[in-house]
């Protein structure tokens, strides 16, 4: 009689068994399919896809070409500028060339990398020759098959046109290295799931990068058409696409399965048992009755102990409200400290700001009284001295005019001091010109190459703004030659949503980014700390982050009103 349990829950086991085997062949069938319509329809995807991306840089070419025809020939300078924004817009060129009427590569963007195409003569080669010739004598761009480049590696070359009243004046070439330009205009979700394959003809030309675990069965093909040839595009699934497609569906149904059947069986089976256990339970409940009267006796003994329990916990909880009291007072007293902290810290940079004011105002006083009452006393004297010469014997003109070079210098060097002391520039031009001529006289003498990227309509700042911002460009320009170790400086002024700008970008050693502004300003040293302490005075600030050149990258910026 105990085994009648077992037995039924067994016969059910075996029964759902034989169900789950059934329907995990039905979806086994099922995922075929749905894994060759996923390829079919990513293998379209990707067509569509690699034809839109190729025929965006195609239209860039034509309209390079289309400018050459309507404006006339460009000179190099202008071409080479648009020919290097497209190279830099779209990734996968080798190089962007411009080939006269006898087939020569003339210009070449970027040089760097092709010097072997400069001049070259393309008719040499018979796939190139077939392909410049047909798109000379039919007027269209035009593809060849791919080529072994010049520069080293496979590519190909895309031939656009350029005739002018009917007159032909050569081409625009765009050269593309295969590997690298598929794998920018492959799709990233088509490329991480499937083995993908691209043939020109016979020849493969790009493969992806799950080739060795795909499954070549479930491969689709489909043509990528270009100017006068095709391309033949395969795609198969990648076998980890396959399981994790297939594998969480055949996982829940067996999973599925199993539950269904073990908890079927475990019902009857408990089911069963529990007939057989009602006669067992009236024992229980009559041994029951004996334990509640002892628990009764023991709930009696737990209230007694609760009501000395809870004269306790009073007492606690009376010093638990006196300790948060006197814990109050004291954040109450932190708060009081950190506000005027805050308060004598702002008062701080008003005074750092008026006092950077008032050495500016004095420095100007400095260069008009150099420059009123120096200079002019030594033209003065100069051209006294030139009066004296006319009129002096040889031996006394020759000391005279050993005096006259030593005024001129001594003018120069005053006139040198107004303008690094303050630069009269600064407040009649300008600050983009006074950083220009900064630029040009103590960056250039510094040995530093040096760019300038200044907004020609740049607003006219407040004297006091613009000192400041003058002289925080000069700190920046004297921490680079003496700290960074920089052979490059490229300097930006510009207004930026309402605030005036400059930034300072060298390829120096660098300030290393921290998480902590405060942080990062210490590292660069006290003249950094400085800066910033005397634009929050201006409601601006300091930005340090990495420059593109590979050294620092310091932005000033201060509100133009306010």
């Amino acid at each position: 009689m105990k085994y009648v349990p077992i037995a039924a829950a067994a016969v059910v086991v075996l029964i759902g068994a034989a169900i789950t085997v059934s329907i995990w062949s039905g979806l086994q069938a099922s995922n075929d399919r749905v894994i060759k319509e996923a390829v079919t329809a990513s293998a379209e995807y990707a067509q569509l896809e690699i034809e839109k991306r190729i025929d965006s840089r195609m239209d860039a070419l034509q309209r390079l070409a289309d400018r050459w025809v309507k404006f006339g020939p460009l000179d190099r300078e202008h071409w080479e500028l648009e020919a290097e924004m497209i190279y830099k817009d779209f990734s996968g060129f080798q190089a962007i060339e411009r080939i006269d009427e006898n087939f020569l590569v003339r210009w070449i963007v970027p040089i760097l990398g092709n010097e072997a195409a400069q001049d070259l003569n393309l008719a040499d080669e018979s796939r190139r020759m077939a392909a410049l010739e047909t798109a000379r004598d039919k007027r269209s761009p035009t593809v060849t098959r791919v080529v072994e480049l010049v520069q080293g590696g496979k590519g190909f070359l895309a031939y656009f046109p350029l005739y002018r009243a009917d007159v032909f004046e050569g081409f625009i070439l765009g050269v593309f290295r295969m590997q690298e330009l598929f794998v920018h205009v492959m799709p990233g979700e088509i490329s991480n799931d499937f083995d993908i394959a691209i043939f020109d003809q016979d020849e493969q030309i790009f493969v992806g990068q799950n080739t060795e675990n795909s499954d070549m069965q479930a491969a689709v093909s489909r043509v990528i058409s270009m100017p006068e040839i095709t391309w033949t595009l395969r795609i198969a699934p990648a076998i980890r696409f396959e399981r994790e497609l297939y594998q969480p569906v055949v996982n829940i149904s067996i999973a599925s399965g199993v539950v269904i059947t073990l908890l079927t069986a475990i019902s009857i089976y408990f089911g069963i048992s529990c007939w057989m256990k009602q006669q067992e339970v009236q024992v229980v409940n009559d041994q029951l009755g004996d334990e509640i009267g002892m628990r009764k006796m023991a709930e009696q003994d737990l209230h007694e102990h609760l009501g000395d329990l809870e004269r306790v916990v009073n007492t606690r909880t009376e010093e638990v409200e006196k300790a948060n009291a006197d814990l109050r007072t004291e954040i109450a007293l932190h708060r009081k400290a950190r506000s005027d902290l805050e308060r004598n810290q702002s008062r701080l940079r008003n005074l750092t700001s008026e006092l950077s004011l008032s050495e500016e105002r004095f420095r100007r006083t400095i260069a008009e009284k150099i420059h009123d009452r120096v200079s002019n006393g030594l033209i003065l004297v100069k051209l006294r001295l030139s009066e004296l010469a006319g009129e002096s014997p040889a031996p006394a003109v020759k000391a005279i005019d050993e005096i006259n070079s030593l005024i001129s210098n001594a003018i120069d060097e005053s006139r040198s001091m107004v303008f690094e002391i303050s630069p009269p520039i600064l407040f009649e031009l300008g600050l983009t010109k006074a950083v220009e001529w900064y630029a040009n006289s103590t960056l250039r003498e510094s040995g530093l190459e040096f760019s300038l990227d200044l907004q020609e309509d740049f607003p006219n700042l407040r004297p006091d703004l613009a000192a400041a911002m003058y002289r925080a460009f000069t700190e920046l320009c004297v921490n680079v030659i003496k700290h960074a170790g920089a052979t490059c400086v490229h300097v930006e002024v510009k207004e930026k949503a309402g605030e005036a700008c400059i930034t300072v970008s060298d390829d120096g050693c660098g300030i290393e980014p921290e998480p902590d502004s405060e942080a990062a300003l210490s590292r660069g040293g006290y003249g950094l700390f400085s800066i910033r302490e005397r634009f929050i005075g201006f409601g601006g600030g300091v930005v340090i982050t990495k420059s593109d050149l590979g050294g620092a990258r310091v932005v000033v910026c201060v509100p133009i009103k306010g």
